[in-house]
């Protein structure tokens, strides 16, 4: 044990002291064994830190903290107290309600170890509630040198409990998840700009081609809950995608797949802000610099788009054939 580096598996959590005991368990039975497993809570309304307190008093290796009230609600600020908290050579973010397989840090540090990576990502398989008969697994893309592309279009999928990282190349790249301190609100789609900010910055990377965690599958997730209740994350959702399309055409050049796969998101966030009758013009305006809309088919759009402003009727033909 003491020849293997740290590892810091940071987990936030938030109500899910049904669920986070069998992630825990899912940890210490981890057959590489030098690990810490920090857990931040996010404000918890259930019995999450009795729960959490079995594990802290029975294994040194587990810590608990809480989120700090200078920080926004959400993952993103706990995922940063963890980083700020942790002391391993590499780290793993994971999620609450997921699971790991026992080979799953030995497995990726063995990679990690064989070409000093910047680091190092698995597969995941899908599963529904607590079934973990029926695995779904994810197709990947791991097309050399489209990396970028695949995660901007999720054929890569660099999600949360995916990489293990080298904490130096984090630090010297300044890549951590970030708070929002001053505004008081989380981001959206966090894991997905995490992943392209390192693939613009570093080549130094390598995918372990098979599924080490075991991702739980909810009908109705936190962040589909927030989107559908609240309008202003699709409008969060629309300008970090802008943010990172220029980002991303101004990295590689024009891209065919970027830009259409783009427009087709567009149109789907169009489409959700129309049904809360929320502000789209400025949406509807990015859809219209599209080059994969000709004259005819941006006329046709703009048809649509006014009569279910005036009368709320033709929603479905706002979309890309």
């Amino acid at each position: 044990m003491s020849d293997q580096p740290l590892v810091s598996i940071i987990i936030p959590t938030y109500n899910r002291a049904h669920l986070i005991g069998e992630t825990l368990d899912s940890v210490e039975a981890q057959t590489y064994l030098n690990w810490e497993c920090i857990i931040v809570d996010d404000g918890s309304s259930d019995n999450t830190d009795e729960v959490i307190g079995e594990y802290v008093q029975t294994d040194s290796r587990f810590k608990y903290y809480h989120r700090l009230e200078d920080y926004a609600k959400g993952a993103n600020s706990c995922r940063h107290i963890g980083f700020l908290k942790s002391n391993g050579n590499y780290i793993n973010w994971f999620d609450s309600d997921d699971l790991m397989l026992v080979n799953h840090i030995e497995t990726k540090m063995k990679k990690m170890m064989s070409g000093n990576y910047d680091f190092v990502c698995c597969e995941m398989a899908r599963f529904k509630f607590n079934n973990q008969k029926n695995l779904i697994y994810l197709n990947y893309d791991y097309s050399r040198g489209k990396e970028i592309i695949n995660q901007f279009i999720g054929n890569l999928t660099l999600s949360t409990p995916g990489p293990l990282w080298s904490k130096s190349f984090l630090n010297k790249n300044k890549l951590y998840y970030k708070p929002n301190i001053k505004e008081k609100k989380d981001s959206v789609l966090n894991d997905w700009t995490f992943g392209l900010d390192a693939l613009m910055v570093t080549n130094n990377f390598s995918f372990i081609k098979k599924p080490l965690v075991l991702y739980r599958s909810h009908d109705n997730s936190i962040y589909a809950d927030r989107l559908n209740s609240n309008p202003v994350k699709f409008l969060d959702e629309f300008e970090i995608r802008k943010s990172y399309y220029n980002k991303i055409l101004k990295h590689l050049g024009s891209n065919n797949q970027v830009e259409k796969y783009y427009l087709i998101r567009n149109l789907k966030i169009l489409r959700n802000l129309l049904i809360k009758r929320s502000k789209t013009l400025h949406v509807f305006v990015e859809i219209l610099k599209s080059n994969h809309l000709n004259f005819f088919k941006k006329i046709s759009l703009s048809f649509f788009y006014m009569t279910f402003i005036l009368f709320h009727k033709g929603l479905t033909n706002l979309k890309y054939d």
